[in-house]
């Protein structure tokens, strides 16, 4: 569900020696009013060599804007729940903000997140069906039912009488891996797919960024997906 707008966060490095690392400073990333594939900010692949879009120091405040798993911008007024996903490809999942150099830090360091706040957005979404473990468990029927969203509930005009209470979250707080960790995750997964296991593969559909990840990109067999197993939900992404 897309119950999140903004996310606030300070980070450090740990361990953390001597002294306070909270700054009034903040560093905002990402602009949720144009599609993924508009903003530098947003990616929905990892690859070691994809490049830093700000710099934070330890304990600055940055501010993410954040994305649902399909990249939609509902407007609960004008969306309809229904029987289909809007958005039925997989190539946009997941869409991460990011990613953020944190000044200092270097491969193997430990990155310490305190996530401040969210901000919900107006509207979200949940859907049903095939994909997953509630689709293994109680069947393949479609369902994709609207929200509207305030800081304490969602309800939907699909489900009267439903009020879910406000549990906002990050799905996904990541690095990008490094070019070993990448070769590793490469080879699992063709070995996974070759066992005819659950996995989804490298695929440059609507890849972000395009110009290394895409169809055409200097990558594009080497870009990892946002969904799993590498990962399971999509919200935004930390990098060194």
């Amino acid at each position: 569900m897309r119950n999140w707008r903004l996310v606030r966060a300070l980070l450090g490095l740990l361990p953390i020696v001597g002294g306070s690392l909270i700054s009034h400073a903040e560093v905002v990333v990402g602009d949720g009013s144009v599609s993924c594939a508009a903003d530098p900010a947003c990616m929905n692949r990892l690859h070691p060599d994809i490049p830093m879009v700000a710099t934070a120091q330890p304990g600055e405040r940055i501010v993410f804007a954040g994305r649902d798993a399909l990249d939609l911008a509902l407007d609960a007024d004008d969306a309809d729940s229904g029987d289909v996903t809007p958005n039925a490809g997989s190539g946009i999942v997941h869409p991460l903000t990011g990613p953020v150099y944190i000044k200092g830090a270097k491969a193997g360091d430990v990155l310490a997140v305190t996530i401040e706040s969210l901000e919900p957005a107006q509207a979200g979404w949940t859907e049903s069906g095939a994909f997953g473990f509630a689709g293994d468990q109680f069947g393949i029927e479609e369902r994709f039912i609207v929200w509207r969203i305030d800081s304490d509930y969602a309800v939907s005009d699909a489900l009267p009488g439903v009020r879910i209470p406000n549990a906002s979250f990050p799905g996904v707080l990541t690095t990008l891996p490094g070019e070993g960790l990448l070769k590793r995750i490469l080879q699992r997964e063709a070995q996974l797919l070759e066992a005819g296991g659950a996995v989804v593969g490298i695929d440059p559909t609507e890849a972000q960024p395009a110009s290394m990840c895409g169809a055409e990109g200097t990558k594009a067999a080497e870009c990892l997906r946002t969904i799993h197993p590498v990962s399971t939900a999509a919200i935004w992404i930390f990098a060194i």
